[in-house]
């Protein structure tokens, strides 16, 4: 239990800084902030936006979440190992070197036009890979891709609430989702009561982000 609760906890936080946008890498030992920025990604695709396209960029830097996350500590506990992260949004795609060979997806969740899942699942539980300092909180987790938007990240709430459902049902254990849920809408409601019905813990960001037009690589 006390494991689940620190990825839990984890992720949590994880999700937070993502909705607070792009954040610069810091140095393993802490540096001072500087250096390389996590490039932004649109929640959503104008009709004339080409596809965000992975930029494949390895660095030796880990990430400043490291530190004020504590994931040092965290990953004595665990690193994620038999634990289902759903992520629910425009999609999860795995061609990015962190992510490749882990991603289950329903349905057609493996494609990721948009970007905006392949980089919260990156954060979420993206793997540790030599000579990269950067890693997912939950490195060893499985990733569960559904979708929760249209191809372009058009909202949909209706079909969001479905991609919460979906995930709870599959057996995801912690259910993170890439935009921001209508508490009051009935739909939401009952999947958020479905999600605690086969205990697990949705992650949602508290208001929705957006960045440049001209940001249009992920990581």
């Amino acid at each position: 239990m006390r494991r689940r609760t620190s990825l839990r906890t984890g992720l949590l936080l994880c999700t937070a800084l993502l909705a607070a946008g792009p954040a610069p890498l810091a140095s393993a030992a802490g540096g001072d902030g500087g250096g390389t920025a996590l490039p932004g990604v649109p929640e959503r695709l104008a009709p004339d936006q080409a596809c965000t396209k992975v930029r494949g960029t390895v660095t030796a830097a880990a990430p400043w979440t490291r530190d004020l996350l504590g994931l040092d500590q965290v990953w004595r506990l665990s690193r994620g190992r038999g634990v289902t992260v759903a992520v629910v949004g425009t999609g999860v795609s795995d061609d990015a070197a962190v992510l490749r060979g882990r991603v289950e997806a329903l349905g057609a969740a493996g494609k990721d036009c948009v970007g905006r899942g392949t980089f919260q699942a990156g954060l979420a539980a993206g793997a540790a890979l030599p000579g990269q300092g950067f890693s997912g909180v939950a490195p060893e987790a499985r990733v569960l891709a559904v979708r929760g938007t249209g191809e372009r990240g058009e909202p949909d709430p209706a079909r969001l609430a479905a991609g919460i459902r979906e995930a709870a049902k599959a057996g995801a254990d912690v259910i993170t989702v890439t935009a921001p849920l209508d508490g009051s809408d009935r739909r939401v409601r009952e999947a958020m009561a479905a999600a605690r019905a086969y205990d697990a813990l949705v992650v949602v960001p508290a208001a929705a982000d957006s960045v440049p037009r001209g940001s249009s690589s992920a990581p």
